[in-house]
């Protein structure tokens, strides 16, 4: 199952995950410096998950998504 990052005040200088969502049009864009810190945030506080950066296409954003582990 995939799951996206969502950060609710991402026009701060730092974008800790606020909550998971499963949706991909839900998640927050992201400059990369704080995508790499979304991820080791989601790492600790969603570790059933394995979290990447996607870039959005046609933009210099990206997006932290999660795999689910199996178990």
């Amino acid at each position: 199952m995939k799951a996206w990052l969502f950060a609710e005040g991402h026009a701060r200088q730092s974008s800790f995950p606020d909550m998971i969502v499963f949706n991909r049009k839900l998640a927050t864009g992201m400059i990369e410096s704080n995508a790499h810190e979304a991820i080791r945030a989601a790492e600790r506080d969603y570790p059933d998950y394995t979290w990447e950066m996607v870039k959005v296409p046609g933009s210099n954003v990206f997006v932290v998504e999660g795999t689910k582990k199996n178990k």
